[in-house]
């Protein structure tokens, strides 16, 4: 899903109501396309494109994290928005 929608690739500063419905819309609008069996030729071939840079994305997040190269947390505060949710 993540590959079709790129709002579902990045960290979503939503609430978690709107996230949930954002991940819904996401499911709803791929079964209708799977369902209706719509497509369309420039959007597929932008698709593969894109496809092919999630892969990439995806390949070199994982070499750095195999190699151990991540960012380390250090500290963490409680915010009183967090702890108001």
């Amino acid at each position: 899903m993540k590959k079709q929608w790129s709002i579902l690739r990045t960290p979503s500063f939503f609430d978690i109501k709107t996230q949930i419905m954002i991940i819904n819309a996401c499911f709803v609008l791929h079964n209708f396309i799977r369902n209706e069996g719509l497509t369309n030729k420039v959007l597929e071939v932008q698709d593969l494109e894109l496809l092919a840079n999630v892969d990439e994305e995806l390949t070199l997040s994982r070499e750095i994290v195999q190699n151990n190269i991540t960012d380390e947390v250090t500290t963490i505060q409680v915010t009183e928005e967090r702890t108001r949710f």
